[in-house]
């Protein structure tokens, strides 16, 4: 019986666990609501600003022409509307945002007591209920030795005789009486819990009943503040309305009292004779400047084609069904192949889906648009890899790692990234040696201005610099490169670095577990192991000095910096012949960029390339960069164990994959490999 109570009341506490959640969404809903108010003060605010301006406008001129009384009216106008919106934002104040905070903060705190009351009846009842389980179990243990005494006693008296003991005749009898009394005590103990219990149960339930009613009175409370304020709201502005139409009308009068042809008529205009047109040849010593209007022509040719670009590819995105893909591809595609043989249109294709990016629509409608993007992306990828735009290259690696569509409900996302990645221009080694520089050198900005006045900046730069290395060798995995490759490119690019060597051996780590199940990384590990591979240190042991990777870049004669796309297609500019090394590449190429400037604006393409390099980063420091206990702490722990505990930006740590990521991501969980 005591059971069945119990989950009764569980089944209570359910109910009002459902009341509570709708007390607190109701809660938000007022504070939304309060923030409203806040908002539409400060705009009213800014409007009786706005308008008061134009009261106050100096018009000298018109005040002698025949506008002048309708401009006075105008100014008038102004000056009441302004004192009709000063005094809405004052009756908004006082009249409804001030009470409905009241009644906001009232509901708070009844329905907090509320619901605590209710949480109290459950556990107090819980309580009582779980006492009386035990006086029951008490007395069932009580009533069963007294029944096992009687069947004892019972059996000696049919098997005693006149030689049998008096004495155990007497203990038993004596044991009977006492387990009788114990019984008789557990029975009236029992049935008075018992009638407490009901009387409680009783109560209880009153008490529930009126919990309900006083919620069900607090949502009639909360509604009708809401519906006040609006009310008032209403009233208040209906009063500003008629008063600024009055002064409407007024000023309508005035207006039709302006007499054009009077006017007209009361002023003198002589005729105008006619003059001469003047005839003007250009010379042939002058015809060169053709060229400068042919180039106007031809810039203004391409930011046409540039627009035309991007309408293409939004009139596939926005498209209902496959045949109206099928249209859309079949009448303007030939066209788009074309467009895009010039980089500053496959600039613009880029950043219209940087924007969707920032603005997190990322998923295509269906199938249908799903498949034209490919089409779309091959041939923009295929004209950048002719033209060795590695910059192209790059921008879209960050946009196919973001772009998907959803097969159905949950089923896994497939990503831009999954037809993508065979591009020819990622098959191309050189590729991958140029995407680590500039991915690396955008970070690089954006933790330097992030750490600028950071006591331990060093630390820190370096330590985003060691999660940015990891990151890319998991890219250039997703993407199909060989692992060896990868782990040469990502350990001369660690060295540049100057990073330790065990937190370079924890990323080639990482390299070799790609791909294998929980058991291979194990077995791989032990193997490693035992071949006594050391990882000792910390991964970051002794900082080092950074000066070396701060060099600026920039061209000697005319000391102007190097733009993006440039410094990519001049990595190996100074010998065609010749693969440049990794640590050349970075310390030729990595750059401290002025405030403002950030990976966002270079994926716009908005990157001008005027980056003032006057401060002297490559100095020594000095200055001990981190505390020693912090630095005896990092080097104590296992390179490995770091990698596990790291947090990336994305959110995620470090995990072994056994598939390439991002190809399919669960829809349920709604992670999504967006880039840094």
């Amino acid at each position: 019986m005591a059971k069945r109570i119990k989950t009764q009341i569980e089944k209570h506490l359910v109910y009002f666990s459902e009341l509570e959640k709708v007390s607190l969404k109701g809660k938000q809903e007022m504070e939304e609501f309060l923030q409203f108010l806040k908002k539409k003060i400060q705009v009213e605010k800014s409007k009786a600003a706005q308008i008061a301006q134009i009261s106050i406008h100096e018009t000298k001129s018109l005040q002698s022409s025949p506008f002048a009384q309708v401009i006075d009216a105008m100014k008038r106008k102004s000056k009441n509307e302004v004192e009709q919106y000063e005094l809405f934002v004052k009756n908004l104040v006082e009249d409804v945002a001030l009470p409905f905070k009241e009644a906001m903060e009232e509901f708070d705190q009844k329905s907090q007591q509320l619901f605590s009351k209710v949480k109290d009846s459950v556990i107090l009842l819980s309580y009582d209920l779980d006492k009386y389980q035990k006086i029951k179990w008490r007395y069932d243990d009580s009533s069963s030795d007294f029944i096992k005494t009687l069947y004892k006693y019972t059996d000696f008296l049919k098997q005693s005789t006149e030689k049998s003991s008096v004495f155990y005749q007497k203990k038993l009898f004596q044991e009977l009486g006492s387990h009788m009394i114990q019984n008789e005590e557990k029975v009236i103990e029992c049935a008075t819990k018992e009638e407490e219990i009901n009387d409680e149960i009783e109560g209880y339930t009153e008490n529930l009943e009126d919990f309900r009613k006083e919620f069900q009175e607090l949502e009639s409370m909360r509604f009708q503040s809401i519906e006040d304020a609006i009310n008032r709201i209403v009233i208040f502005e209906t009063s500003c309305d008629m008063n600024n139409k009055y002064d409407t009308k007024g000023m309508a009068a005035l207006v039709e009292k302006l007499d054009r042809d009077t006017y007209c008529e009361e002023i003198k205009v002589d005729k105008i004779s006619q003059l001469e047109r003047l005839s003007f040849k250009p010379e042939d010593e002058l015809k060169h400047f053709d060229l400068f209007y042919e180039d106007n022509k031809e810039n203004d040719e391409i930011e046409r084609k540039c627009e035309e670009v991007v309408n293409f590819v939004e009139k596939v995105q926005s498209a209902k069904n496959r045949n109206e893909v099928d249209h859309i591809m079949s009448n303007y595609f030939d066209t788009f192949t074309e467009q895009v043989q010039h980089y500053r249109c496959r600039d613009s294709f880029i950043a219209s889906f940087v924007s969707r990016m920032e603005n997190k629509h990322t998923v295509f409608k269906g199938k249908f648009v799903y498949d034209a993007m490919v089409a779309i992306f091959k041939q923009i990828l295929e004209r950048a890899y002719e033209q060795e735009d590695t910059e192209c290259g790059y921008k879209i690696v960050e946009i196919m790692r973001s772009f998907y569509y959803s097969p159905a409900e949950g089923i896994l996302f497939i990503y831009l990234q999954n037809e993508l990645k065979d591009a020819s221009i990622y098959r191309d080694s050189k590729f991958w040696q140029k995407y680590c520089v500039l991915y690396c050198r955008n970070i690089l900005r954006d933790t330097s201005f992030e750490y600028e006045n950071s006591k331990d900046k060093e630390y820190k730069i370096k330590k985003s610099l060691y999660k940015t290395c990891y990151k890319l060798s998991q890219i250039m995995l997703s993407f199909g490169q060989p692992k060896e490759a990868i782990k040469s490119l990502i350990s001369e690019l660690c060295k540049s670095f100057k990073l330790e060597q065990t937190a370079i051996e924890a990323i080639l780590d990482e390299i070799d577990y790609y791909g294998l199940t929980n058991e291979e990384i194990e077995e791989l590990r032990k193997s490693k192991k035992s071949k006594g591979k050391s990882s000792s240190g910390g991964w970051f042991g002794t900082f080092s000095k950074m000066g070396s990777m701060f060099n600026p870049l920039s061209d000697p004669g005319s000391r102007r910096a190097i733009s993006p796309r440039e410094e990519a297609k001049n990595l190996d500019a100074d010998d065609p012949g010749r693969k440049p090394s990794m640590s050349q590449m970075v310390s030729s190429n990595f750059v401290i960029p002025t405030q403002g400037e950030a990976n966002s604006d270079y994926l716009r393409g908005s990157s001008n390339g005027s980056i003032d390099r006057s401060k002297d980063l490559s100095k020594e420091y000095d200055q001990k960069l981190i505390e020693e206990q912090k630095v005896t702490e990092v080097c104590e722990k296992d390179p490995i164990q770091i990698t596990e505990n790291i947090e990336f930006e994305a959110g995620s740590q470090i995990s072994h994959p056994v598939k390439n990521p991002p190809q399919a991501v669960n829809k349920v969980s709604g992670e999504s490999p967006q880039m840094e």
